[in-house]
């Protein structure tokens, strides 16, 4: 149950800081003249820059698919276990920490808008 556990919470710091971190990047670029003028005046930048958060998109997709997957694989492993079965264990008590797939889809879905926005906001300068 602690491996389920620990899964569930580095699903959600992993969740949380990608939103936070991306929030902070537009919020920086939407009050910085700097920033804003130094990117405008880069013109190398601009691709560099679209580039890295693409392929954060599709890490931070993959990284959340992975713990969906971890999350089922442990949720299976304890259903399977002798010592669940023989103390009557249910098998609501084991999802508690399970990683529903409504919650990956949500995030990537958030997320990838947010960094998109962001990417959109580069190139529009």
């Amino acid at each position: 149950m602690d491996a389920t556990k620990q899964n569930f919470q580095n699903f959600l710091h992993n969740v949380w800081t990608a939103l936070g971190s991306t929030m902070v990047a537009i919020g920086w670029l939407l009050t910085s003249d700097v920033a804003r003028d130094h990117i405008a005046n880069q013109a190398s930048l601009k691709p560099i820059i679209t580039l890295i958060i693409g392929a954060f998109i599709v890490v931070h997709i993959g990284v959340l698919i992975w713990h969906k997957l971890k999350s089922d694989h442990l949720a299976e492993m304890l259903m399977k276990n002798c010592f669940v079965r023989s103390h009557n264990i249910e098998a609501d008590l084991i999802d508690i920490y399970r990683i529903p797939l409504a919650s990956v889809v949500v995030t990537c879905v958030m997320n990838s808008s947010l960094l998109i926005f962001l990417i959109f906001l580069i190139l529009a300068l």
